[in-house]
């Protein structure tokens, strides 16, 4: 059975597909104590499965350890929601290359607001990419349904990766974004008279094409009206 729509969505993920500076400085003065920190970092990609890296590589003392975890704090803030359609975003570094505190105004909470502000600022800047869940699949259909259903698959945005003639039936193992899917699983049926089906085996995650972001987004923003 396929995943609600919600449950699909929670799948979504964003990623980054180039290095980018962030740099954001914070200073208020209100009268009272204020406000102070620098944070200058650069972002880049992992491969994926890579997670989230956290670099210190500031020199001199500019930014102080005992404001590095508020510092990573923020910067894992900025990866909560990402800036194409507030997913998760993953498998990236995070560099601290420099900074700046004030001896009497700069606080933790002051560095965990800069780091966020620069991660979020440099994830714009590293060209953005949505990663969508894709079902890994089996489908069973009547043999002469065959050419049809490969065609029908490819239609929705899968890919075919196998097939087998087993115990009077045709199965194809496939990839169909979870989008697509509910759509190809009842077209499965009318192509077959119901006898078709499909088994949802895993998943997995492909990064979206540029050319289908906006289409894609905007399934996304209708699927969570």
């Amino acid at each position: 059975m396929l995943m609600k729509l919600q449950d699909r969505d929670r799948l979504f993920r964003e990623t980054i597909r180039a290095e980018a500076r962030g740099y954001h400085k914070l200073k208020k003065q209100t009268g009272g104590p204020g406000q102070f920190a620098i944070v200058d970092l650069r972002i880049r990609p992992l491969a994926r499965g890579g997670g989230f890296r956290f670099v210190n590589s500031v020199v001199e003392g500019r930014i102080p350890e005992e404001f590095m975890p508020s510092l990573e704090k923020g910067t894992r803030e900025a990866l909560l929601k990402g800036v194409l359609a507030g997913f998760p975003v993953i498998d990236l570094e995070v560099d601290v290359i420099d900074g700046e505190r004030h001896r009497r105004d700069s606080h933790g909470r002051d560095f965990q607001i800069a780091g966020r502000s620069a991660v979020q600022d440099a994830i714009r800047a590293a060209s953005p990419a949505l990663l969508e869940p894709v079902a890994v699949v089996e489908i069973s259909c009547p043999r002469p349904a065959l050419g049809s259903i490969i065609g029908l698959v490819k239609s929705r945005r899968g890919t075919i990766r196998g097939n087998d003639f087993r115990d009077g039936c045709q199965l194809l193992n496939a990839e169909i974004p979870f989008l697509e899917a509910t759509a190809f699983e009842t077209d499965l049926r009318s192509l077959t008279s119901g006898i078709g089906s499909m088994a949802v085996l895993g998943s997995t995650a492909e990064m979206v094409p540029d050319r289908l972001l906006a289409r894609i987004l905007e399934q996304i923003r209708k699927a969570r009206s």
